[in-house]
């Protein structure tokens, strides 16, 4: 996993500017139980506002997650999510599963690395599953003011499947029809992690998405120009969030649960 995610960095020139004009607000809380020694249960709930359109109700998301500590290097998680849009109707439902790797990088700074795989049902026409690679930093102790814990995480997105796309070549010849695989999102969250007490902490982040045709072949591109229809498709869907989670753990010492 290390070899993989190095390969990060790469799309760094990819992030937008703090300047980008769409803003979002992200709200959400978390519950997190233990069952066993090393396996929890968790349920979450997001509720998501466009800040930039009078804070209308963007998305709202539900999951249901069960982790297991495989040991201290190795974890693994896998859930079903809900995901709802107010002016669809539509409720999506995806199953996932990820691995998560944790390391140190000398005596202060903890690396996580973690592969992310889902499949959604099929009213999600953006893509049929997705693998999602993410490497995070953050500190191995709390900080004294605040009991502050920041970290800093991104993703790499890479769609399969979903709705097809015809390209054409120079001449406006139909060439082929089909789903644009590749890797077309990246995700910057910053996060700063308070612990209130023993068992709730609370999370103040900034997340950036950003999307993008990234070692992608020919006639695999999202932000499709049509030259017939004269429209795009499958446009880039970029903006900022800010938002604040509420983290609650029952039965024993919450930490900070890698927000996703």
């Amino acid at each position: 996993m290390k070899l993989i995610l190095p390969g990060f960095f790469i799309s760094v020139f990819t992030l937008p500017t703090f300047a980008q004009s769409e803003w979002r607000n992200w709200n959400a809380i978390h519950l997190k139980v233990p069952i066993m020694k090393k396996l929890d249960a968790s349920v979450g709930h997001l509720r998501t506002y466009d800040m930039t359109n009078s804070f209308s109700n963007s998305f709202n998301q539900s999951n249901i997650e069960f982790s297991y500590d495989i040991n201290k290097k190795w974890s693994a998680e896998t859930g079903v999510l809900f995901m709802s849009t107010p002016n669809s109707g539509n409720t999506t439902t995806r199953f996932y599963l990820e691995g998560t790797y944790k390391s140190r990088l000398g005596d202060k700074i903890t690396w996580h690395n973690r592969v992310h795989w889902e499949i959604n049902s099929a009213n999600e026409t953006r893509f049929h599953e997705r693998i999602v690679l993410s490497t995070r930093f953050g500190l191995r102790k709390r900080l004294d003011f605040l009991k502050l814990s920041p970290s800093i995480r991104y993703s790499l997105y890479y769609n399969f499947g979903g709705s097809q796309v015809q390209y054409y070549d120079a001449a406006l010849n139909p060439v082929v029809l089909q789903s644009p695989n590749g890797f077309h999102r990246g995700r910057l969250l910053i996060n700063f992690n308070s612990k209130i007490t023993k068992q709730i902490s609370v999370s103040l982040f900034y997340l950036n998405q950003k999307e993008f045709n990234f070692l992608t072949g020919q006639y695999k591109e999202v932000n499709y120009f049509d030259p017939v229809k004269q429209r795009i498709r499958k446009p880039f869907n970029d903006y900022n969030a800010i938002g604040v989670t509420l983290n609650i753990t029952l039965g024993k010492e919450g930490d900070n649960p890698i927000f996703d």
